[in-house]
């Protein structure tokens, strides 16, 4: 027998009215299925059906509503109980049960993978929608999102056979999370809490496709392996866009700018180790993209070979950080597929000059010394610190994996910020952990617009 696994849009609790167009339609649906008197949470998970709905007829998808209490747990706004009344209410008049659901769906995460999750109950939404006056221009804010999950750990047969079969990465339930993790837990919901106080004056407004769009105005935190010390990246909804229609957001009606840090992650690595990359040969050790000094050596003055080669390397650099081996001596299919890095031998050529570039690389191991555990920690912590630093001069800043996204007007005081806070943590760290080495180092960076080309902003060593 063949399971049919088809891509869904998931009723998420997270959505607000923001415009006053919004709000009427709302409050219409509401007074239609009988809520005359509808409290703030009934009016959001409302809020959150208009706006998935409207995502479901425009891309012909159901709508998935799933009958577990413990899928909406972790939504601070709204409960199961309301969810389940909403939906029941709107049982023939705006949503259609699609007969023998549930079943097995597609769900796309804040990464933009697409993984098959469990059975859940699918509705068809009814066109009737399509008729409002209000269908294309009201908007709706994000303003519910899980502040903070934490993965379970996994042992590596766990995690791989969790891949091949495409399903997510087991979280603990937020009541759970809470006991394991105590009083650091509640800190770091806290903190993202300030963090999403600050994004709701100032939203991040995402490009229109077809209909008005959609305003960013949470973010969540997510850590790995059982532990607030591994991962903790921010998501958003933008996280999930590609980078041209990301780059067409706008904060309080001006263009962004998407500063990153250049090489982040052999970069970081490196300096929190307690190492220096391979000297350029330049004052200072100057060094403006990392892996175009390697492929320069790789080509031989063979130049039409450059983009090519430095494309090969990065994507090697980051598997083998991922990874978490040194050693690795072949390919994944990814890479074969993608880059044709196809034998181990062209493999080893790539893997020997990155660790030339980058030794610190050789203390890489697959339980914590990673990129999805220490490395993505840290990267992520120096993203809030910065953050934090231009909230308190009333600047907005959102975070983007290892960058900022700011108003074009601000990216100056930004990447100021950005690298002084990026200078301090390393070299704290370095001290705390009595490194051989305290690394006193300006990291490169780039500015990168809608508009205009990427800038590279060179990285050098202050002593």
């Amino acid at each position: 027998m063949t399971t049919t696994v088809q891509p869904v849009n998931f009723y998420k609790p997270i959505w607000r009215a923001y415009n006053q167009e919004a709000k009427d339609w709302v409050q219409t649906i509401l007074n239609d299925i009988g809520f005359d008197k509808a409290s703030k949470p009934q009016c959001d998970a409302m809020a959150s059906f208009l706006h998935t709905a409207r995502w479901c007829l425009l891309s012909g998808r159901p709508l998935a509503c799933p009958r577990d209490n413990g899928y909406w747990t972790r939504y601070p706004l709204v409960g199961a109980p309301t969810i389940s009344a909403l939906t029941d209410k709107m049982q023939g008049k705006y949503l259609q049960k699609i007969d023998g659901s549930g079943r097995w769906v597609i769900e796309e995460d804040e990464h933009g993978k697409k993984t098959s999750v469990t059975i859940t109950t699918l509705h068809k939404v009814d066109p009737v929608l399509t008729q409002s006056p209000y269908f294309d221009t009201s908007e709706f804010i994000d303003v519910g999102r899980p502040q903070v999950l934490v993965g379970e750990k996994e042992t590596r047969g766990q995690k791989e056979a969790r891949k091949l079969s495409g399903s997510p990465s087991p979280k603990f339930g937020l009541r759970a999370a809470e006991r394991e993790f105590k009083k650091p837990y509640h800190q770091a919901k806290d903190q993202v809490n300030e963090l999403n106080k600050f994004y709701q004056l100032h939203p991040l407004r995402l490009p229109a496709i077809g209909i008005t769009g959609a305003l960013c105005g949470s973010v969540g935190r997510i850590f790995h392996h059982g532990r607030l010390d591994a991962g903790g990246r921010f998501y958003g909804g933008y996280t999930g866009l590609k980078g041209a229609p990301r780059l067409k957001s706008t904060i309080d009606g001006e263009p962004i700018v998407q500063i990153d840090l250049n090489a982040a992650q052999p970069i970081l690595f490196s300096s929190l180790m307690g190492y220096k990359i391979k000297d350029t040969g330049r004052e200072n050790g100057i060094w403006y993209d990392l892996y175009g000094e390697m492929a320069q050596e790789l080509v031989r003055g063979n130049y039409e070979k450059l983009d090519e080669e430095r494309a090969k390397l990065k994507a090697v650099g980051v598997e083998l950080i991922g990874y978490g081996d040194p050693r690795k001596r072949r390919p994944s299919a990814e890479l074969k597929s993608k880059h044709g890095i196809s034998g181990r031998w062209e493999f080893e050529i790539y893997r020997d000059k990155i660790l030339e570039w980058v030794p610190a690389l050789r203390h890489l191991d697959r339980d914590y010394l990673n990129g999805a555990g220490f490395l993505t920690f840290h990267e992520s912590e120096i993203v809030l610190r910065t953050i934090q630093e231009l909230h308190a001069l009333e600047v907005p800043a959102y975070p983007m994996h290892d960058c900022l996204i700011v108003k074009k007007s601000d990216q100056d005081l930004a990447l100021r910020i950005f690298r002084e806070v990026a200078n301090i943590y390393i070299q704290h760290h370095c001290r705390a952990n009595n490194r051989s080495e305290v690394i006193n180092v300006m990291v490169g960076c780039s500015l990168e617009a809608y508009d205009q080309r990427k800038k590279r902003i060179k990285g050098y060593y202050l002593d």
